[in-house]
């Protein structure tokens, strides 16, 4: 964030961080301390949303659904290849895991 936040700004990043960890938690992990930051990378995209007067809820959720759809999407090529994403083993540009260091 480049500015200093208002005092009424920075309770709603607060809440859209409690938010995200206590009630959105796709990935369960809200009654870990140890993960509080899980969802650090969605904060501050989801505070512009609510800041910007064309976005409503359903933009937002729309947002956090297909975040959780791609990371989903991005762990089960993992799986299903061991080493190599999809586009690795179909000669695609890019890639993950130990064949793509190489």
């Amino acid at each position: 964030m480049g500015h200093k936040l208002a005092d009424d700004e920075l309770e709603l990043y607060r809440r859209v961080d409690e938010v995200l960890f206590y009630v959105w938690d796709p990935v369960g992990v809200a009654n870990s301390p140890a993960a509080r930051d899980e969802y650090y990378g969605y904060l501050p995209i989801v505070f512009s949303m609510l800041q910007d007067e064309g976005a409503n809820a359903s933009i937002i959720a729309a947002y956090l659904g297909l975040s959780v759809i791609l990371w989903a999407r991005h762990i089960m090529r993992g799986k299903s290849h061991g080493y190599a994403n999809e586009e690795e083993t179909h000669g695609g540009v890019s890639g993950s895991g130990p064949r793509a260091a190489a």
